[in-house]
């Protein structure tokens, strides 16, 4: 460690510049109109609402709609239906609403309220004590299947080449296409697919065998598509290098999750109800006797701390 110590100094001392200061751009701001508030459901039934703006340029991109995150947050920058407002792209990347202009309001602008039933399937919403978000209570609701369809075969997931958002909404509506194992019997519908429009026997063949292939994807993948809540791309990583398969997930306790230094308490709740729940154990199941792998493929050292395990250090290097 001693000598990994010493050559870390010098090469600082040696490439980096202690006499500089770095400066980042704030980000772009444009003003627009704020027309309308509409609300989305996502994949575990939370509601988001959605500014609807006029269509400004905005860093490169023509930008007509925005998230406003939560109810509190709309409260909190006073932002209401009509008003004119300030948008930029958060990190340059996701553009949001900085701030309204009160100053130019003429009378007619409307408070935003929460609906207290889900927009697509009418059940009742809930907000936690202490949480901002509002939730609807059905989880059979169409938006909530649809979003959990999505998440599931996104690049990040396990990126099905050809299935895109918009072919399962058209899958889901013509009624071919209900649940995530309903993705792996999609092989048996291809003279129906072929047949629809905008899609050719060619496109269909790419995307059964994306399908095919995904069932050989990494243990990583399957867990972030799986959508347990709070764990991302990065923490079904690290989950899957440290069980190294489903089985010991699944069967893992509370204590020896948030033993790992990247897991927090309400991670690990969030995991042990996402296993303890009858539905998820079956959909897994389903996925299993479908072939879709379940073990973590690396052959990468999983003990944790090790990050510099079988590396050397060539002292001639040390200069």
């Amino acid at each position: 460690f001693q000598d990994f110590q010493l050559l870390y100094d010098r090469t600082v001392e040696k490439n980096l510049p202690r006499w500089a200061t770095a400066y980042k751009f704030s980000a772009l701001e444009v003003e627009t109109t704020l027309y309308d508030i509409t609300v989305q459901v996502g994949r575990t039934g939370v509601l988001t609402p959605v500014a609807e703006l006029e269509t400004v340029p905005v860093a490169g991109s023509m930008i007509s709609r925005a998230t406003l995150h939560n109810e509190d947050n709309i409260r909190i920058k006073d932002i209401r239906i009509g008003d004119r407002v300030i948008i930029r792209k958060a990190g340059d990347v996701i553009p949001e609403v900085a701030r309204s202009l009160p100053d130019k309001r003429t009378g007619e602008e409307k408070i935003f309220e929460m609906p207290r039933n889900c927009p697509v399937c009418g059940a009742e919403v809930t907000r936690a004590e202490g949480e901002s978000a509002v939730k609807c209570t059905n989880p059979l609701c169409e938006a909530q299947s649809l979003r959990r369809l999505q998440h599931f075969v996104s690049r990040d997931a396990m990126n099905i080449d050809g299935l895109g958002d918009s072919l399962i909404e058209r899958l889901c509506a013509s009624g071919l296409l209900e649940d995530i194992p309903g993705i792996y019997h999609l092989s048996d519908k291809k003279d129906i697919l072929v047949s629809m429009d905008k899609l050719g026997e060619k496109s269909v063949a790419n995307m059964l065998e994306a399908i095919e292939n995904s069932k050989k994807n990494n243990l990583s993948d399957l867990l972030f598509a799986l959508g347990i809540p709070l764990v991302g791309k990065s923490n079904a990583k690290i989950l899957s290098k440290t069980f190294r398969s489903m089985d010991a997930i699944t069967q893992t306790s509370y204590d020896r999750l948030i033993s790992i230094n990247e897991v927090g308490p309400k991670m690990a709740e969030s995991i042990i109800t996402f296993f303890s729940s009858d539905e998820n154990m079956s959909l897994i199941g389903e996925l299993r006797a479908l072939g879709l792998n379940m073990n973590e493929l690396s052959e990468e050292n999983t003990d944790e701390g090790l990050i510099f395990s079988d590396m050397t250090l060539d002292r001639k290097s040390v200069v």
